[in-house]
């Protein structure tokens, strides 16, 4: 386990081995995905990860393009915490469609009904 320290000594962040492995695995995936390479087929994120505490709309919107992109993505996950009303509208206006993807997991978010509808146009693609 590692676990990082401010300047006066306090523990500001605790990952396990095993979840700096999983934020690597995510780079690793998402660099594959915007390439559209085959090794592609699934992209899972978590909300603790940096790519998402530091995403702004756009960057929202540009992912879903890529995911939208993809030829061989198969399975979405985007759980615990990655996903609210605002960041999942701008999300679904980059991913329109997707003819591979057959499974999508967002666990443990906060959205609410208005998140879910601007899934729609995607659902039905």
């Amino acid at each position: 386990k590692a676990a990082a320290m401010d300047s006066d000594g306090d523990t500001v962040a605790f990952l396990s081995s095993d979840e700096e492995d999983n934020e690597e695995s995510f780079n690793t995936d998402l660099q594959r995905m915007k390439e559209n390479s085959p090794l592609a087929t699934r992209l899972v994120g978590d909300g603790e990860y940096d790519y998402f505490q530091n995403m702004n709309d756009n960057g929202w919107e540009e992912l879903g393009s890529y995911i939208s992109s993809n030829s061989h993505l198969q399975e979405l996950q985007l759980c615990g915490n990655t996903l609210n009303d605002q960041n999942i509208v701008f999300l679904f206006r980059g991913l329109t469609s997707s003819n591979t993807i057959g499974e999508i997991h967002f666990c443990d978010n906060e959205f609410s009904t208005a998140g879910v509808r601007s899934m729609v146009p995607f659902l039905q693609n």
